[in-house]
């Protein structure tokens, strides 16, 4: 289940509106294809897209009692970032939330490179 392009845009706008809507987007397509299921395993380099939140729920639950370590939702939020954000199972694959957390820490990482390298892009050209 992907969002459509109108609807991410508009849930981007309103959720993660400290980052700009094209960077954003450009992260939602290349992470989660724009599915807000997704659940990557890093453990075990395989990619899930359940086809509802329920099974979703469930398969990130099992996952990480297994000692998995997951990329999940839209943003594709890391589960070592739960405790830091307060997430749990539940709420990673609300939409809105997961937006909210990626810009969160996109905008957190890009202090830090700020803080480092500066303001100015071509600072930035060395870190691809």
């Amino acid at each position: 289940m992907t969002l459509h392009a109108l609807a991410l845009a508009a849930l981007i706008r309103h959720c993660a509106p400290t980052v700009a809507p094209s960077t954003m987007v450009a992260i939602v397509q290349v992470e989660s294809g724009g599915d807000p299921l997704a659940i990557g395993d890093n453990t075990t380099r395989r990619s899930y897209y359940p086809r509802d939140r329920a099974t979703a729920e469930a398969l990130a639950r099992r996952l990480l009692n297994a000692g998995h370590l997951l990329d999940l939702g839209i943003a594709q939020i890391d589960s070592m970032n739960f405790a830091g954000f307060g997430l749990n199972v539940h709420t990673i694959f609300d939409p809105c939330i997961n937006l909210s957390i990626g810009a969160k820490i996109l905008s957190g990482d890009y202090a830090v490179a700020a803080r480092r390298y500066g303001t100015d892009p071509v600072s930035y050209t060395h870190l691809t």
